[in-house]
């Protein structure tokens, strides 16, 4: 019998990948048998959404034609409505997932999170991490912002001398692709889980995220792009026959949006089966970032542990 994964452990880099599948092997029914009971409604109502949108995009040529703000006010209502769910379905992800890892420490050697139990404690924790949600937007979109205006300087640079611009320009994209990224998207999910794990606010669990991480950056990189990587492919590959059967009913199916605006409003009716398989490759993904989320919070309470073990041992060294 394989000895139970707890969160509270220093780990290697290896032992964060090792730890990460034991993890998953041992809770595989209750883990994702939460995140879809609980985090599914938001997915599938996002999938229809989704559906809709593309329908009217091809249906209502003509339409958008003799009524352009009516057309893009109801693409626009669509797209912030689909951006509204998804914000409840990702904090309702994060909520479950950092629940249960947190009740598996909770539990002796010979016990195991049930998925009632992560019923019972996911709405307090559900409001609780929604507020800290926005906030997290909030402070991404100030950084988005100023990225912005730096690549505005960089267009103002392509002005200026055409071929020095665009390698600037390249050079940032690959450094923020590469290596910014993938540091933002794990203190986007370590902030939620130390502010979940000792309950605690945003603003707190930031400073505590930001003190562990000092000094472990190109470890904490490597296990994030790494797990980025993982989670993309395995994302790409749970889509795939969905898209290919999207793009084969595509084809076969569209009617009058090219060649024939006359007939326009009768569009794209997406087939129904179409649909399920957006709905059954949406929930496959939901349950696939797992990998990343479980793997980032080991990490962040690998560092967690780490720090306070240096800082128990500089107080016996100070006595």
């Amino acid at each position: 019998m394989s000895v139970k994964v707890y969160v509270r452990k220093a780990r290697s880099f290896g032992d964060v990948f090792g730890d990460t599948i034991a993890y998953m092997r041992q809770n595989f029914k209750s883990l994702f048998g939460s995140i879809l009971l609980l985090v599914s409604p938001f997915v599938l109502i996002a999938t229809f959404l989704i559906t809709f949108l593309f329908k009217n995009m091809f249906a209502n040529i003509t339409a958008a034609a003799n009524d352009v703000m009516a057309f893009y006010a109801s693409m626009a209502g669509t797209m912030v409505l689909m951006t509204l769910l998804s914000l409840l379905g990702y904090t309702a992800f994060v909520t479950v997932l950092n629940e249960h890892m947190l009740l598996n420490d909770s539990l002796p050697e010979n016990e195991k999170p049930l998925i009632k139990d992560i019923v019972k404690n996911f709405f307090s924790q559900f409001l609780r991490g929604l507020g800290g949600m926005f906030i997290l937007v909030i402070i991404s979109l100030v950084f988005a912002v100023v990225i912005a205006l730096f690549f505005g300087l960089l267009a103002m640079l392509i002005k200026m001398s055409a071929v020095l611009g665009i390698l600037l320009f390249i050079l940032v994209y690959i450094f923020f692709l590469l290596i910014v990224m993938p540091i933002a998207l794990y203190y986007f999910t370590a902030v939620l889980f130390t502010s979940q794990r000792h309950r605690i606010n945003v603003f707190e669990a930031i400073g505590k995220v930001f003190r562990n991480f000092k000094g472990n950056f190109w470890i904490t990189w490597s296990l994030s792009f790494l797990g980025g990587l993982i989670t993309y492919i395995l994302s790409f590959i749970a889509f795939l026959p969905s898209y290919i059967v999207f793009i084969i009913s595509f084809f076969t199916r569209m009617k009058g949006a090219i060649g024939d605006l006359q007939n326009s409003q009768a569009g794209y009716d997406v087939p129904i089966y179409v649909i399920v398989l957006f709905c059954i490759s949406g929930l496959l993904i939901t349950c696939v970032y797992a990998v990343y989320f479980i793997m980032m919070n080991l990490q962040c309470a690998s560092l967690e542990e780490k720090k306070e073990g240096l800082s128990i041992m500089e107080k016996i060294d100070s006595i």
